[in-house]
C-alpha cells in the first residue's frame, strides 16, 4: 500500500513538472545585445549587402538562429496540414477530401524562403543547418527551394557543402537534385542543374539528365545544362549536344542570356568550326553586350576556320568606333594570324 502511494505521488510530481515546464515561459536567447525575435524579424526578404555582412558576422550563432526558426515553421500546425492535405489529395476522392477542411494557401517568397535565403548566403563549415536545408529543398515555396540549393552550393568548387559532407549523405540528396529538374519553376530547375556539378562520381545518372534538360523550354536551363554537361561527359556524341544547344542559345532572341552563351562558347574552346561562325554571326547583334562577348570569345580560340578572318576584318569598317577597336583586337589573337 505504501509503495503505491508513492508511486502516485512520484508520477503526480513527474505530471506538475512537466507542466510547469510546458507552461513557463523559456527565456529568450540575446545576441550581441538583440533578441533572436528581433534578430528574425529584422531579416528582409530581398538581397541587402549589409544585412549579409550582418549575419556572417554572427557565425555559427546565426546559423543555430535560423535553423531553429525554420525548424519551427516546419512543424507548425499551419504547415503540417498543408504537408498532409497535400498527400491526402493523392489517394482520396474530391468529394471526401472535401470533408476536411482547406489548408491556407501557398505563399510564394514568404517567411520560409527568406529564413533559407539568409541560410543559403552564408558559409557553414560545421554542417549545423544540413538538415533544415535538406527538408526544405522539398519546401512548398519556391523561394525557400531556392534559398536549399543555394545553401548546398555555397562556397567555391572545392569547398561546399556538398563537397564536405559525408558521401553517404550525399548519395541520398542526389534523388532531390535530380527532381529539382522538374520542378514547375525554372529558377529552381536552373538552380538545380548548377549543383549537379557537384556529382561527377554519380554521372552515369546526372549526364543523361542534363541531356534531357537541353530540351528545357527556359534557354538559361538549357545554357547552364550544356555548360556542366560538356564538362562531365565523356562522350563525343553528348559533348557536341552540348556545344549545339549553347549555339542555339546563342542564336536565340534573349539577349539578356545570349551573351553569356556567346562567353561560353569561349570558355569551353570546343568545336571551333561550329562555334566561331555562330560567334560571328553574333557580331551583328542588336546588342551590344553580345556583340562585344562574341569578339572575345573569339579571342579565346586556339584556331580559326578558313575565311573566319576575313569576316572579322569587315568589322574594321564598322560606323561603330567600339566595335571597330573590338575587330582591331580581337585580330591580334594567334587564331586570328593563322
Amino acid at each position: 500500500m505504501n509503495f503505491r502511494r508513492v508511486f502516485l505521488w512520484l508520477l503526480l510530481a513527474i505530471v506538475v513538472a512537466g507542466s510547469v515546464a510546458w507552461l513557463w515561459p523559456v527565456p529568450e536567447r540575446v545576441i550581441q545585445g538583440k533578441s533572436e525575435r528581433q534578430w528574425i524579424a529584422e531579416l528582409k526578404p530581398h538581397y541587402d549587402p549589409d544585412q549579409e555582412l550582418l549575419w556572417k558576422a554572427l557565425g555559427d550563432d546565426g546559423i543555430r538562429m535560423l535553423v531553429r526558426k525554420y525548424q519551427n515553421s516546419y512543424w507548425s500546425a499551419e504547415y503540417v496540414w498543408q504537408r498532409t492535405y497535400r498527400r491526402l489529395s493523392r489517394f482520396l476522392p474530391k468529394g471526401v477530401l472535401r470533408l476536411f477542411p482547406s489548408p491556407a494557401a501557398i505563399v510564394t517568397m514568404g517567411p520560409r524562403a527568406t529564413l533559407m535565403s539568409r541560410l543559403g548566403s552564408l558559409r557553414d563549415p560545421q554542417g549545423l543547418g544540413l538538415s533544415v536545408a535538406t527538408l526544405a529543398l522539398d519546401d512548398f515555396d519556391m523561394g525557400a527551394r531556392l534559398g536549399a540549393i543555394s545553401y548546398f552550393k555555397h562556397g567555391t568548387l572545392i569547398d561546399t557543402p556538398l563537397t564536405r559532407m559525408d558521401p553517404r549523405d550525399k548519395a541520398r540528396l542526389l534523388p532531390k537534385f535530380l527532381a529539382g529538374l522538374q520542378d514547375p519553376q525554372w529558377l529552381v530547375r536552373n538552380s538545380s542543374v548548377a549543383a549537379l556539378r557537384f556529382f561527377p562520381e554519380a554521372s552515369s545518372e546526372v549526364v543523361p539528365a542534363l541531356s534531357r534538360a537541353l530540351s528545357d523550354p527556359q534557354p538559361e536551363v538549357q545554357l547552364a545544362a550544356a555548360w556542366i554537361l560538356h564538362g562531365m561527359a565523356s562522350d563525343p556524341q553528348t559533348q557536341h549536344a552540348a556545344i549545339v544547344a549553347v549555339i542555339t542559345v546563342l542564336k536565340g532572341p534573349n539577349d539578356q542570356i545570349a551573351w553569356q552563351a556567346a562567353e561560353a562558347l569561349g570558355e569551353l574552346g570546343a568545336e571551333p568550326e561550329l562555334a566561331v561562325p555562330a560567334l560571328i554571326a553574333a557580331l551583328d547583334s542588336p546588342s551590344a553586350l553580345t556583340a562585344s562577348t562574341a569578339f572575345e570569345a573569339l579571342a579565346r580560340f586556339p584556331q580559326w576556320p578558313p575565311g573566319s578572318r576575313a569576316t572579322v576584318e569587315k568589322f574594321l569598317q564598322h560606323p561603330n568606333a567600339d566595335m571597330r577597336q573590338h575587330a582591331a583586337n580581337v585580330l591580334k589573337a594567334p587564331a586570328a594570324r593563322r
